[in-house]
């Protein structure tokens, strides 16, 4: 009985050895290459691993899909800061109907940074979602492609307000989202009509909202805080950018949150100069952008001195507290 198992086991690990050393589809390739596109081009293979994606299968994502001598490799694999990692090539974003992507290859800031979003959605699913359940307040992050679709929504209405549009103030401002804003993630969370907040009374979605997210929903009509789901768009900022740059991506965020994107962004910092020049450009001050401390969310040790976390639920559950 023993030696048909053992039999049996070695005859699948044949074929799927077959399979991978002839790149063939059906070994799982696919299904891998689309987990790498989803989580915009770049997966550390123990994520890979973790999703449920065998050896075998990664082997043959890396390998041409066919044996004629012309089709190229979808997914290229390094080493970088000692994590082993897969990325896609310009045929790997064509093979997932994305073909005007390209290959980007890692650096190390960029691995850093990669591995900081799924920290921070573990973050969110094991630390703050069991915590708030009981009170009826639920919590979805959307990564990678799933953020990106619902980018692609909120561009076609930009366009069309912004053709339509005859107001030149807002044609301004709806012409800084005809690009798209692509933050890290999107958290959707969800309120009950009423929450009992422990030690306090029963409050309703405004009185929390009003209590709980100060310097969001400000800058909208006010409907708006009695409604069930609160839009939160993060950015982790892991490296130095020029104040240019971070002045441009802020009032990108401010038009997005002007035409009802999300209520509220979330800076997230593990810098002290990045924590600085963010300040410069208002973070920390204008209505509607929070700061966070990276290892407030479980993304690093070291807390940042000079930080601050004012985003209620880094506040509430802080892992390192």
């Amino acid at each position: 009985m023993n030696d048909s198992k053992t039999s049996l086991d070695d005859i699948f690990a044949k074929i799927e050895e077959e399979e991978a050393s002839n790149g063939k589809n059906g070994s799982g390739a696919l299904d891998v290459i689309q987990s790498i596109a989803d989580n915009d081009g770049l997966m550390v293979v123990s994520e890979l691993v973790r999703e449920g994606h065998t050896d075998s299968a990664i082997t043959a994502a890396l390998l041409p899909p066919g044996n004629d001598g012309r089709s190229k490799a979808r997914a290229k694999a390094g080493v970088i800061d000692g994590q082993r990692l897969l990325w896609l090539t310009s045929s790997g974003w064509a093979s997932v109907g994305q073909a005007n992507r390209r290959e980007s290859p890692p650096s190390s800031s960029r691995v850093q940074h990669r591995l900081a979003i799924p920290r921070f959605a573990s973050w969110i699913e094991y630390d703050v979602s069991p915590k708030t359940s009981s009170l009826g307040v639920y919590w979805n992050v959307a990564l990678g492609n799933k953020s990106r679709e619902l980018i692609e929504t909120y561009k076609q209405s930009a366009w069309s307000l912004a053709r339509i549009n005859s107001n030149t103030e807002a044609i301004v401002s709806h012409s800084q989202l005809l690009g798209g804003v692509y933050p890290d993630a999107i958290v959707v969370s969800s309120l009950p009509e009423t929450i009992s907040v422990p030690g306090s009374q029963v409050m309703t979605r405004a009185e929390f909202r009003r209590a709980y997210h100060p310097k969001s929903f400000t800058i909208h009509d006010l409907d708006s805080v009695s409604r069930p789901e609160t839009i939160s768009a993060i950015e982790i900022e892991l490296s130095v950018k020029s104040t240019p740059a971070l002045d441009a991506k802020v009032r990108q965020h401010d038009a997005a949150m002007n035409a009802g994107w999300w209520n509220e962004v979330v800076w997230i910092v593990d810098d002290e100069e990045v924590a600085t020049r963010l300040r410069r450009s208002g973070v920390g001050t204008k209505d509607g952008h929070c700061i966070v401390d990276a290892a407030d969310v479980g993304i690093t040790k070291a807390p940042v001195t000079s930080v601050t976390t004012d985003w209620w639920p880094a506040i509430t559950f802080a892992s390192r507290r």
